[in-house]
């Protein structure tokens, strides 16, 4: 078994940008948001706000550690 050494930071925006593939993949493919879906659906859809702003800045992270 391999086990991989990760910040606590680090494991939260890989999840985070998973859920963001996932999302996107599921919008193109069977045209469902899955975050709008579950916040929405449960009246928090200033929290989906908050989530997708997290996705984004999470992706934004991640860019800049490869590049930097």
């Amino acid at each position: 078994m391999v086990k991989i050494h990760m910040k606590p930071l680090q494991w939260v925006v890989y999840i985070l940008i998973a859920v963001g593939a996932l999302n996107w993949g599921l919008v193109e493919v069977l045209n469902i948001n899955l975050v709008d879906s579950i916040l929405g659906w449960v009246g928090l859809t200033s929290l989906a706000t908050w989530a997708y702003t997290a996705i984004g800045l999470a992706g934004a992270w991640a860019l800049a550690k490869i590049f930097w």
